[in-house]
């Protein structure tokens, strides 16, 4: 059996319309919602403490879906430390690059963020793929790491304007 413990925007949504697809050889609970918005020391410390909640409340060997996010700013020190807690637990830990859709492309198009570098970015599809065929085959505690495809952030920034404009 396979439980979503917390998060229903679009990959929790996409997930629970795909697990019956999937066969699971044990219990896994699947924890992946996260604050990506307000970056703050105050916001991240509550998401962890709400991530700890959720982690204790695990019936299965926990997944925790976490990022390739790379940095020191709070976001990243309080996923360390909730995938930290997850491995200490006996779980696993899958991290995905930016997943097309909400978050970076919908601040890109908002105009809440400038493009800048490079973004690694992922289908939902891929995403949910990659998450529901690492539960069905978790074992032993291990980090995973998916790759998605290294694009500049001004062409993302072009088509999404593109596709608003065009």
């Amino acid at each position: 059996m396979i439980e979503l413990l917390n998060g229903r925007g679009q990959l929790g949504i996409a997930m629970q319309q795909r697990i019956a697809e999937y066969s699971f050889n044990t219990d896994v609970s699947i924890l992946h919602a996260w604050e990506f918005v307000d970056k703050s020391e105050a916001t991240q410390m509550a998401q962890f403490d709400k991530f700890r909640s959720c982690l204790a409340k695990a019936h299965g060997i926990p997944l925790f879906v976490s990022t390739l996010s790379r940095g020191s700013t709070p976001y990243v020190r309080w996923k360390v430390a909730a995938e930290s807690e997850t491995l200490a637990t006996g779980g696993s830990i899958i991290r995905l690059p930016c997943i097309i859709g909400k978050g970076i492309c919908a601040n890109l198009k908002a105009g809440i963020v400038e493009p800048f570098g490079s973004i690694e970015l992922v289908s939902l599809k891929h995403a949910v793929e990659e998450v529901l065929c690492t539960a069905s085959k978790i074992g032993s505690p291990k980090v995973y790491s998916v790759s998605g495809e290294m694009v500049s952030a001004k062409i993302v920034d072009c088509l999404i304007a593109f596709g608003k404009n065009g």
